[in-house]
């Protein structure tokens, strides 16, 4: 078999075994807050804003996206305060 014939083939089979590699992931609220939490323990310099993202398998511009409309979106603002009032008061409880 050619060399490049081989390259495609593997490719391809690496490809089918991980088809979700390739998709982006849906920033929820939940998981927006979550990012949060973990940036909160960086040093809060880009490269470290990106690579928890990365983490969580969101791009650094999805979450920024999400953070703008975040600000802005009255529905999403008050949806983010009730979540973060139910962690608050399950970490009461604990």
């Amino acid at each position: 078999m050619k060399p490049k014939t081989m390259i495609i083939i593997t490719t391809l089979a690496v490809s089918m075994l991980f088809p979700g590699a390739c998709t982006k992931k849906e920033m929820t609220p939940e998981l927006f807050l979550q990012i949060e939490d973990a940036m909160s323990a960086t040093d809060m310099t880009p490269e470290s804003k990106a690579r928890v993202t990365t983490q969580f398998g969101i791009t650094p511009d999805q979450y920024q996206e999400f953070s703008e409309r975040a600000k802005t979106d009255k529905k999403l603002m008050e949806q983010l305060g009730t979540l973060r009032l139910k962690q608050l008061r399950e970490k009461e409880t604990q």
